[in-house]
């Protein structure tokens, strides 16, 4: 009982968490499209997606953040082993594709964004990628530990944060360059920061190799799924600014933000179940991660549907808001 108690609880938490994370999208997309206008948001929301590629490639680590912290305790050396045996990889493996697409940011501008002048910009969003790895390992390591007070806490915090500094940015004049740099720095700073608190409070240890291999063995088959994932939410704004330009990317990028509210249903479990099932296949009880499993994927279907139902018969009046 106490455990489907603290589980409600959690999902509760983190719930409110992905609804402010969800508000302040909602919050950046009409200011960034007004003060922008719709070639220059659609810019944007290609330059963050190709950060959000990079990220999710090398932050399958996370997922072994999540995974291998579950069980141990925390200030022990073997909790710190996971803490830098996997953020260290990850942000190795984000500065390398980070460097990748900086080296080719000539040709992805003049070719992709169909603006050569903007390579600057795809330099600075590649570099935006590393931050944005170190933060997702830092929030993925208090995920696994049940911490869902933490991972929401850091949540919104970096994320307001990157609005506040975004917003400033473009509202000052500083326009697409300004709140390119704005994302920099504010993911910069969010990985710093999450990764030393992390360190703080669950440890930090010099990895040994062999527990490396074993982090890397778990999260290198996990690699294609994040692309493709990334292809199917994503991709589809570089095949229309490719045909039809940045305007129109940036009017879908608007609509599919309206649509994302359909995941305040299900981030908040998702979220929550995967250490609670990692720890109950770790101690042999797979009827329990079964349980949770089924359990989870029903409420989801419960709720989400109807959500989504409801959100499209009132789609057309909400994007014109």
């Amino acid at each position: 009982m106490n455990e489907s108690r603290k589980y409600v609880r959690d999902i509760a938490v983190t719930g409110v968490g992905t609804a402010a994370v969800r508000l302040r999208q909602l919050i950046l997309l009409p200011v960034l499209a007004r003060l922008l206008g719709a070639a220059d948001y659609g810019v944007w929301t290609q330059l963050v997606a190709a950060v959000g590629l990079l990220a999710a490639i090398a932050g399958a680590l996370s997922s072994a953040s999540t995974r291998f912290v579950a069980d141990r305790r925390e200030g022990t050396r073997e909790a710190g082993r996971v803490v830098t045996g996997t953020a260290i990889p990850a942000i190795l493996a984000s500065v390398v594709l980070a460097l990748a697409l900086f080296a080719s940011s000539g040709p992805l501008a003049a070719s992709v964004l169909r603006v050569p002048s903007l390579s600057s910009l795809v330099r600075l969003a590649a570099l935006a990628a590393v931050g944005t790895t170190g933060a997702g390992v830092a929030k993925a390591l208090f995920r696994g530990r049940s911490r869902f007070g933490i991972y929401n806490l850091l949540t919104i915090v970096t994320e307001y944060g990157e609005l506040l500094l975004v917003v400033l940015a473009v509202a000052f004049g500083h326009g697409l360059t300004g709140a390119i740099i704005a994302l920099l720095a504010a993911r910069t700073a969010s990985a710093a920061g999450s990764l030393l608190f992390a360190g703080r409070r669950i440890g930090a240890a010099r990895p040994k190799l062999n527990e490396v291999r074993t982090f890397l063995a778990y999260s290198l088959p996990l690699m294609p799924q994040q692309v493709l994932l990334w292809a199917i939410h994503l991709s589809d704004r570089y095949i229309i600014g490719y045909h039809w330009g940045s305007a129109r990317v940036g009017e879908y990028s608007a609509a599919y933000s309206v649509s994302a509210i359909v995941t305040l249903v299900a981030v908040p479990l998702l979220v929550v179940v995967f250490p609670v099932i990692s720890r109950l296949w770790d101690s042999g009880d797979r009827a329990g991660a079964r349980k949770y499993t089924e359990q989870t994927l029903r409420y989801l279907i419960l709720i989400a549907v109807p959500l989504a139902l409801g959100l499209s018969s009132v789609s057309r009046e909400v994007l014109r808001l």
